[in-house]
Formats: C-alpha cells, sequence, structure tokens
C-alpha cells in the first residue's frame, strides 16, 4: 500500500514472512499461559503483552532482513533489499499488532476452556449428586421394605406356616439376587 514493492516482489516477499510470523505468533500461547489473567496482575499481563509482541516482532524484523537479503543476491531483485528500510516501520507495526492480536486469541482460548471445565466439573458434581440421592433413598427403602416383609411372615406364621416358609425362602432369594446385582 506504500508503494515500495510491486505486486510481484510483494508476493516474493510476503508470502514466506507471513508463514514465519504465523509460527511466531505460536509463541503468545505460552505467554499467555505464563501469565493467566486471573492469576497475574494486569500490570504483568500488559508488560508481558508489550515486551512480547516488541520481541516477536523485532525477530520478524531480522527474519525479513535476511530473507530480502537472500532475494537481494538475485540480479532480478536487486532494488527489494533497499526499499526494506521504508517498510519496516509498518512491518513492525503491523508485526506488533498482530502479536497482541495472537495473544487475545490465545486468552479467549484460555477462558473458553476454563468456562468448558466449569461446566463439566459442574454436570460431575449434578450426578454424583443424583447418585448420592438415589443411595440415600436406596438406603431408605431396603430396610423399611425388609421390615414389611418380617411384618408379613410374621403375621402369616400364625395363619399359615407354609406360606410363611414359602414366603421366607421367596424374600430370601431376592435378597440374594438384590445383592448380586
Amino acid at each position: 500500500f506504500q508503494g515500495v514493492f510491486g505486486w510481484t516482489a510483494a508476493l516474493v516477499v510476503a508470502v514466506p514472512l507471513t508463514n514465519a510470523y504465523g509460527f511466531l505468533c505460536l509463541s503468545a500461547w505460552y505467554v499467555t499461559g505464563g501469565s493467566p489473567v486471573d492469576r497475574a496482575g494486569a500490570l504483568r499481563v500488559a508488560v508481558s503483552a508489550v515486551a512480547s509482541a516488541s520481541l516477536s516482532s523485532a525477530v520478524w524484523l531480522l527474519i525479513a532482513r535476511m530473507w530480502l537479503g537472500l532475494i537481494g543476491s538475485f540480479a532480478r531483485w536487486a532494488d527489494v533489499p533497499a526499499s526494506f528500510r521504508l517498510a519496516a516501520p509498518t512491518l513492525f507495526g503491523f508485526g506488533f499488532l498482530l502479536y497482541l492480536l495472537a495473544m487475545a486469541a490465545s486468552y479467549l482460548a484460555a477462558a473458553f476452556n476454563v468456562s468448558r471445565d466449569a461446566e463439566r466439573r459442574g454436570l460431575e458434581l449434578q450426578v454424583l449428586a443424583r447418585e448420592a440421592e438415589l443411595r440415600a433413598l436406596r438406603a431408605q427403602i431396603d430396610p423399611h421394605f425388609l421390615f414389611n416383609s418380617l411384618q408379613s411372615i410374621s403375621a402369616l406364621t400364625t395363619v399359615e406356616p407354609a406360606a410363611a416358609r414359602r414366603m421366607c425362602l421367596l424374600l430370601a432369594d431376592f435378597l440374594r439376587e438384590t445383592l448380586a446385582l
């Protein structure tokens, strides 16, 4: 846009440098992991963001200078390295802003992960609470069922002893099956 490079030269310069800076911006994930917003103060986050963006942009300019030096060794592209001085401030500014954008995306991804983990833990706690509730209900029902069964057997012993004996056997089988389950 500044008219420093023609379209062909701009593509030869921009495509490799863009790929190189894409890999440099991956380091934003480590910087944001080292100074998380919830644990580090705002000043520490701001200082680490500015320092890492400046360092990343400076490394990018160094890579650009080496790349343009390599391109300048070809007779057709001899004027490209001389034009680098005009484009360097723009490259540094874009690099700085892109790195800050990569850091913002990393912080956003970390916030989504924290939110997803909190939601997962909440669901796990709900499941555990329901299981505890079912165990409590089962603990209340089992003795109640057993006492009612024994009372029925006791009432049958005086009226029909054979039926009481059969009911005892059925209750024992039922309890065995319940324990097996």
